[in-house]
């Protein structure tokens, strides 16, 4: 509506604005969503399937995920329309900032990672809150969350501490020195969540705890030799050379930690499976041999299960990249 200096004067303009203003005042006090303003999801930064959706969380957007259709007959690319996409906001989700990961509890609930809290946090709140080891240091935090059954009708639950490089400028001033650049391990946490229950503290004691062998994929000593970090992982089954293995698939992406030459990202990224001992399996999967070359360098965080045991999806982050997107992969025969 354009107002003119003269209208503004007028009486009856006077009103029509202050009408405008209380409801947008209202719009913004109770978080009404229009419609009018499709930004959809920033910086995308984990996914996972609920029958016929994508679930998604970036780490933008506190305390929420965004959920977007899936079409019946789907391309492998699939480019995350704004206008598609609808915004679930936990009611207790305020403060679980920087989000990393998204999964779905046995019992049906939905749970977001918050790296900030070292949670996952469900519409009830808090669901488990993990002990200081999972702490972020040096901009290197909680990445993953993945859901398999335990048997007993709860979650066996995996959260993913990311490793890789710490930030040498984000670590406090008077720990440089100690630390310096070394590459640092992922490390998984399995433990359980019982159906229904919620305000779970979490800590060493009451874990598996995995230490990643990540593969070396640039032979160059630190700090200036490429080393992996892990962004995301899934539970997979596959059958080993003597019986069924249970352990992971993850996504890798690596980074170098230069002193004195230009920072360089994703020159890998890989598909890599793990057994529970933390050591992988298998050769890895390169994501440069397997998608589109207009895609290859984007920054892939999100992992999930698009059809399970057989497809995988992966989501990156926006920027420079415009609108995010998802990109479905068939994992090879070899993999079963």
């Amino acid at each position: 509506m354009k107002i003119s200096y003269l209208e503004v004067n007028n009486s009856s303009a006077c009103s029509r604005i202050r009408r405008v203003c209380f409801t947008l005042t209202l719009l913004v006090v109770f978080d009404i969503h229009t419609g009018v303003h499709a930004e959809g999801i920033e910086e995308a930064s984990g996914i996972t399937r609920l029958d016929d959706m994508l679930l998604i969380v970036g780490d933008k957007t506190p305390g929420a995920y965004y959920t977007y259709p899936l079409a019946k007959v789907q391309e492998p690319l699939i480019t995350l329309d704004p206008a598609l996409q609808t915004k679930i906001q936990l009611p207790h989700g305020a403060a679980a900032l920087d989000l990393e990961g998204i999964a779905v509890l046995v019992d049906g609930r939905v749970v977001v990672l918050s790296e900030r809290l070292r949670a996952l946090v469900g519409a009830q709140g808090i669901i488990a809150e993990y002990g200081t080891p999972l702490t972020e240091f040096g901009n290197r935090g909680l990445e993953g969350v993945a859901v398999v059954p335990d048997g007993q009708g709860g979650s066996r639950v995996a959260v993913l501490w990311e490793g890789g490089y710490p930030d040498y400028e984000q670590m406090p001033q008077e720990l440089r020195h100690i630390v310096g650049r070394p590459p640092l391990r992922p490390v998984i946490w399995i433990h359980t969540i019982p159906r229904g229950e919620a305000k779970l503290h979490v800590w060493s004691t009451q874990v598996q705890s995995i230490e990643m062998q990540v593969p070396v994929p640039d032979q160059t000593d630190p700090p200036n030799g490429h080393r992996f970090r892990a962004p995301d992982l899934i539970w997979h089954r596959w059958k080993g050379q003597n019986q069924d293995e249970l352990g992971f698939i993850v996504l890798l992406s690596s980074e170098n930690s230069p002193i004195n030459r230009k920072p360089e990202f994703r020159r890998y990224q890989w598909l890599q499976r793990f057994r529970l001992d933390g050591k992988p399996y298998g050769e890895p999967l390169d994501l440069a041999a397997l998608l589109p070359e207009d895609l290859r360098d984007r920054n892939w965080e999100g992992l999930g299960w698009y059809v399970a045991g057989e497809e995988l999806v992966i989501v990156h982050d926006a920027p420079p990249y415009g609108t995010p997107s998802a990109y479905i992969l068939a994992i090879p025969d070899t993999w079963h």
